[in-house]
């Protein structure tokens, strides 16, 4: 059985915060989706391209797209074998 990926959170917060052009220290679990203007249809082709560079993993845009919260993207990414740790 292959090993899960660890992320910590503070990296995924700077991916999030560079696709999503916001400061990382604004963001959290329960960020949500529609607290962020910028996380739209760009934000979320730039998240893409974030977790394709630094977890070598793709997403579909309807993947993403039905995401709420910063919570659900890291569930998301539990289901895909990564687990990001505080």
């Amino acid at each position: 059985c292959e090993e899960p990926m660890n992320v910590s959170q503070n990296d995924l917060f700077g991916w999030l915060a560079r696709a999503f052009q916001v400061d990382a220290a604004e963001l959290s679990l329960d960020r949500t989706r529609a607290s962020m203007p910028t996380w739209d249809s760009m934000g979320t082709l730039l998240l893409i391209a974030e977790l394709d560079e630094n977890l070598h993993l793709t997403f579909s845009a309807e993947e993403l797209q039905d995401l709420a919260s910063i919570g659900d993207l890291v569930a998301l990414l539990r289901k895909k074998g990564v687990e990001v740790t505080a």
